[in-house]
This record gives C-alpha cells, sequence and structure tokens, in this order.
C-alpha cells in the first residue's frame, strides 16, 4: 500500500487497524437487533456488506478509502464470530413471533400473540443494555475472557503487521515471496477450524458432565500454542536462521485463535450459557 497507494507507513499501519475497531464497536447494536430479527438475516446481510467491502478495499485509488474499508470490513465481519448461533438458527422467540403473526393473518383473530410481542422492549433500551459495563467491571470470568479475547486479537494482528518487514529485513524476500508467507497463517487458521470438529464431538460427549466447560477442551490446549508459536516466531527471527523455523512459528501461533475467538466462539458461548442458564 506504501507503493501503492502513495501513502506512509503509519497510514498503511491504521488500515490494518481499524479492521478490529468495526469488529468491536458494531456488536454492541447488532447483538440487540438480532433479537428481534433473528441470526439469519443479519449473518446473509453482514456477509454480502464484508465482500463487497472487500472489493472496494481492493479497487482504492487512495489510502483514505483503504481506511473506511476496512473499517467496515470488520463490522460487516463481526456477526460471524461474535453472535451465537448458526447461519440456519435463530431464536426461539423470533420464530413465536412469526407463528403468532401468521396466525392472526389467517384466521384475523388478534389474541395470537406471542410472549415476546408483549414484552418487547425499545431498541434503544437493548443496545444500552448491551453496552452496559456493569458485567465486564464486575464479574472475573467476563474480564478474565474479555482480556483474553483482546490478548489474541492483538496477537493475531501484530504479526499480520510484521510479516512483511521481517522477511524482507531478515531474508530477503522480494514482495512475491512476502505474499507466499502468508499463507502459514491460513494453514495455521485451517487446523485450528478442524480442529473444531473434534471439539465438537468432546463438547456432546461431555456436556452432561461438565456442562459449559465442556467447550473448552481444545481451547485450553490452543491456549498454550498461541505463546509457543510467538516465541518460535521470536526467537528464530536472525538472519542465519531458515525462513522455515519462522513459518513454522507463525503456523502454531495461528492454529491457536481459532480454538479461542473464531466460529464457533467457544469463549463467547461460555459466557452466553454460563449467565442464562439454558442448555445448548
Amino acid at each position: 500500500m506504501v507503493k501503492d497507494l502513495g501513502c506512509s507507513h503509519f497510514q498503511a499501519l491504521l488500515a490494518l487497524g481499524v479492521f478490529p475497531l468495526g469488529f468491536a464497536v458494531v456488536p454492541l447494536v447488532t447483538a440487540p437487533i438480532s433479537e428481534d430479527f433473528g441470526r439469519k438475516p443479519l449473518y446473509v446481510y453482514s456477509a454480502v456488506g464484508f465482500a463487497a467491502m472487500m472489493v472496494l478495499a481492493g479497487l482504492a485509488k487512495n489510502i483514505e478509502t483503504v481506511i473506511v474499508a476496512r473499517f467496515f470490513q470488520g463490522a460487516f465481519a463481526s456477526p460471524g464470530t461474535t453472535m451465537v448461533g448458526g447461519m440456519w438458527e435463530t431464536r426461539a422467540s423470533v420464530l413465536l413471533t412469526r407463528i403468532a403473526k401468521k396466525m392472526r393473518e389467517e384466521t384475523g383473530d388478534p389474541r395470537y400473540r406471542s410472549r415476546a410481542e408483549d414484552e418487547k422492549g425499545s431498541m434503544l433500551n437493548k443496545i444500552y443494555l448491551s453496552c452496559s459495563p456493569g458485567l465486564l467491571c464486575t464479574e472475573p470470568v467476563v474480564i478474565s475472557m474479555t482480556l483474553w479475547i483482546g490478548l489474541a486479537w492483538g496477537i493475531v494482528f501484530c504479526i499480520v503487521a510484521s510479516i512483511s518487514s521481517v522477511f524482507q529485513t531478515l531474508h530477503g524476500f522480494n514482495v512475491g515471496q512476502t505474499g507466499s508467507v502468508y499463507v502459514t497463517l491460513f494453514i495455521g487458521t485451517l487446523l485450528g477450524f478442524a480442529t473444531n470438529l473434534y471439539q465438537e464431538k468432546l463438547y456432546h460427549r461431555y456436556y452432561a458432565k461438565r456442562g459449559p466447560e465442556a467447550r473448552l477442551h481444545t481451547a485450553c490446549f490452543a491456549a498454550f500454542l498461541v505463546p509457543i508459536g510467538m516465541l518460535i516466531y521470536a526467537w528464530t527471527s536472525y538472519s542465519n536462521v531458515h525462513w522455515i523455523a519462522q513459518a513454522i512459528g507463525l503456523v502454531t501461533g495461528a492454529f491457536g485463535p481459532p480454538q479461542l475467538i473464531f466460529k464457533p466462539p467457544k469463549l463467547t458461548q461460555i459466557l452466553v450459557m454460563g449467565f442464562t442458564h439454558h442448555p445448548p
């Protein structure tokens, strides 16, 4: 970006860093919206928006456009990892409201109403409650998980931001070779997602005995891989050490975050299940 858009190194890093900003702020609004409209519409619209912002960033002629596009990319990406619930899953209250509305239309009887319709609060009030710092400031489990998720996100973006300068400076990589290094992050993330399949089996096997904590089998293992990957990546950052060593560190470090903060978002699910006391 520095070369193609004529921007400073700081502006290029800013374009990279605004992604998690949009990712962090927008769920405060989208979470209460999903309470009324269900998960599926948000997943669909956010996927379309994310793709559109990716195209906008790719075709941008100046760094300002890239920064704006990256912010909205993070905003549109947030429902995929912050909302608990699958693509074809929606809330029971939303389904019951739809059924009651259909029955009113078919019978003309206004008595068919769901409890959610009668207890429905204003959207502004729901957004206010979702932004409330009460749980964040008073519940140790919320504080610790929030700090850990923030640390994991910070690690991901620090590593991504460092790859170009590290491999070009230490190992003399050109632009094409440097770009190929990012494949290591894809490999690590892919392995992490594959491990999620095994984690789901463990969850269903041990849920009756351990409750929500059954979500954390592979997450506990992955928590060690993040610092191990960082140490390998940092301690092998010498020109006389083969570049493959740092690539191994990147794969190891990238293996961890999918177990912690990506889909399915285990730490988020632990909080939701723990505070609502509802079975999955």
